[in-house]
């Protein structure tokens, strides 16, 4: 997604598909996210349920996600 606009950094395409995903995740579903290491997706995705970092590697994180019910 278009994280940048110039300098500035926008998360509202990211937010926008997490927020689809909790909603449409099984009660039982976990999400997978492979993000940018620099991006803070840990404060939202903790905010609506339980998120592990998986691995931090080259700039990239992989992130589990499983969401309160």
């Amino acid at each position: 997604p278009p994280f940048h606009v110039g300098k500035q950094v926008r998360l509202d395409v990211p937010k926008a598909f997490l927020a689809t995903a909790k909603e449409r995740l099984e009660p039982s579903g976990v999400l997978y996210l492979v993000a940018n290491a620099a991006l803070d997706y840990e404060s939202l995705l903790n905010a609506w349920g339980t998120c592990h970092t998986l691995r931090v590697d080259k700039g990239y994180k992989v992130l589990k996600w499983q969401p309160k019910r």
